[in-house]
């Protein structure tokens, strides 16, 4: 699962209770290790249960978040007021601490969500996806991540769908991030392609926040940033989420203030990592 994953957006849905949940399978039923996709209709009373085995093999795929629709008010403004609790939590879930039955609970019984999907690919490694949706079953939400093994399982990852923020929304919050990634995109051919994928790393408080800015971009306060991600606070934490976007922690570094998104710009070597300029 990669995390390049876009979300962005602001409207309010209605609670609905989904009767006929859609169909979310047709794979022939396999005896052979198969994979579990459950779907649940949230409401605080009622919930709804499907469950249809999918051929094993197929990777759990991550949902690609709606870009056009915005999220509901609850999800997308009230986290950067630290409501109902600030990072690492995320409408009362908290990576590290919240089991994943105690996660579906609480979105079972939140408003702002119409159903939720489980995805178990039944691999070892492969991590368990909570994919999230509108009352129109059809909007992603964003996704919550966990490992069945080890045990006691816990919620890891927390990617919600959110609007587009300035990046001094966030500081008035939470400060300035403590690290930061910054690397540039490359096409087919391994060539840049002048595309910085950026990721401000709060590590102790298990915030990340991400957007995509041009080579010639000043980073400022100003800065708008349109991705969110909780996470284990600190390095077991991005150590997880590394293991799922391509190594980003290699090229973690210190943050040292707004600067030339080249200036932190860094790509892995065999030994270490080396300044993209």
């Amino acid at each position: 699962m990669c995390l390049a994953l876009a979300a962005c957006g602001d409207s309010t849905p209605t609670t609905a209770i989904n009767t006929t949940p859609p169909v979310v399978g047709t794979a022939p039923v396999t005896p052979f290790s198969p994979r579990v996709f459950s779907v649940v209709t949230a409401d605080a009373a009622t919930s709804v249960t499907n469950e249809t085995t999918l051929t094993p093999g197929t990777d759990a795929q991550t949902p690609k978040l709606a870009t056009d629709t915005p999220a509901a008010p609850g999800i997308g403004n009230n986290w950067l007021q630290g409501v109902p609790c600030k990072a690492p939590c995320w409408e009362n879930i908290t990576p590290g601490k919240t089991t994943p039955e105690e996660a579906q609970t609480l979105l079972k019984n939140n408003s702002s969500f119409g159903r939720f999907e489980i995805n178990d690919p039944q691999i070892a490694n492969k991590p368990v996806l909570i994919n999230l949706f509108e009352a129109n079953n059809i909007t992603s939400l964003g996704f919550l991540t966990y490992h069945n093994e080890p045990k006691p399982a816990v919620v890891e990852i927390i990617k919600p769908l959110v609007q587009p923020y300035l990046l001094k929304d966030a500081i008035s919050i939470y400060g300035v991030p403590s690290h930061i990634i910054v690397m540039e995109k490359t096409n087919k051919m391994g060539h840049g392609t002048g595309e910085y994928k950026t990721y401000f790393v709060y590590l102790n408080q298990g915030l990340i926040l991400t957007n995509n800015y041009s080579e010639n971009t000043n980073l400022n306060s100003e800065s708008q940033f349109n991705e969110v991600y909780f996470f284990i606070p600190g390095q077991k934490g991005l150590d997880i989420l590394d293991t799922q976007d391509d190594m980003i922690g290699k090229n973690l570094v210190n943050w040292e203030g707004f600067k030339d998104i080249k200036y932190y710009c860094r790509f892995p070597t065999e030994t270490g990592t080396k300044n993209c300029n």
